[in-house]
């Protein structure tokens, strides 16, 4: 068997009752382009590969993978891309997609980041996250972060459950989770709203006036705050999607 590479973060999924779950949840029709993430062994691409999609596309970095996914799974509506997902997803030229795949707990925030600045967003993504990051994900104000704010701006997200670590090779230090996130029909202008969001929790543990007086001078940040109909006490963890929005609008 191939060894699982530490360097890039692989711990193989290995449960096919928790793989069968994964790929059920991503609701798979025959007009679908599913893409999945660091495939590695084919655990889960067996599902995928024999779900009703019109085009299953995989993109693996570790080129010992390779090999094996081509035979494992040679279809014509099957293909892998070689490469860095954080560099490939960008440059896809898919108008109509939907995403899966086992991530590695490294990449994590960096992916979620970049799928939320894709101009053609999955319409619908289901990821093995590590179980703290699921649980993030779904917060709600008053308890809210930058994650759930920057992924509920774009989708609905929702933690389908753990996955214990045991059911990984090798074994992680940490349970996994099921997160999936379902695309909104239509957002606001994301630059202007990414920009605040960022400004609101450069600093999470100050107040929202103190973070956007960093920005802007306090006056000008201070009826901001009074116009959004915030206290300005408040911190980032206390806005909702809304609050941000408002915030985002009038600075913009």
């Amino acid at each position: 068997m191939i060894q699982a590479k530490k360097s890039l973060g692989q711990n193989f999924l290995k449960n096919e009752v928790v793989l069968q779950k994964i790929a059920d949840s991503l609701d798979i029709k025959e007009e679908d382009v599913v893409v999945e993430i660091g495939p590695g062994l084919g655990a889960l691409t067996r599902y995928l590969v024999s779900s009703p999609a019109r085009k299953i596309i995989v993109i693996e970095k570790d080129r010992r993978l390779i090999e094996g996914l081509n035979r494992d799974f040679s279809a014509e509506r099957f293909s892998v891309i070689e490469g860095d997902a954080l560099e490939v997803l960008p440059s896809l030229k898919i108008e109509k997609f939907k995403l899966i795949g086992n991530i590695p707990y490294y990449i994590t925030g960096y992916l979620m980041r970049i799928i939320s600045e894709l101009k053609n967003k999955p319409e619908v993504s289901v990821f093995v996250v590590q179980k703290e990051v699921a649980e993030r994900a779904v917060m709600m104000e008053p308890k809210n972060n930058i994650l759930s704010l920057s992924l509920s701006f774009w989708a609905e997200p929702k933690n389908l459950g753990t996955i214990k670590k045991e059911n990984f090779y090798p074994v992680p230090k940490v349970d996994s989770a099921i997160l999936k996130l379902v695309a909104k029909e239509s957002v606001a202008d994301r630059t202007s709203f990414f920009k605040t969001l960022h400004l609101l929790f450069k600093q999470p543990r100050k107040t929202i006036l103190n973070n956007l007086a960093e920005a802007i001078e306090k006056t000008g940040a201070e009826k901001i705050i009074q116009e959004a109909g915030l206290e300005p006490t408040l911190r980032p963890e206390n806005l909702s999607l809304s609050d941000v929005k408002k915030i985002s609008g009038l600075i913009n």
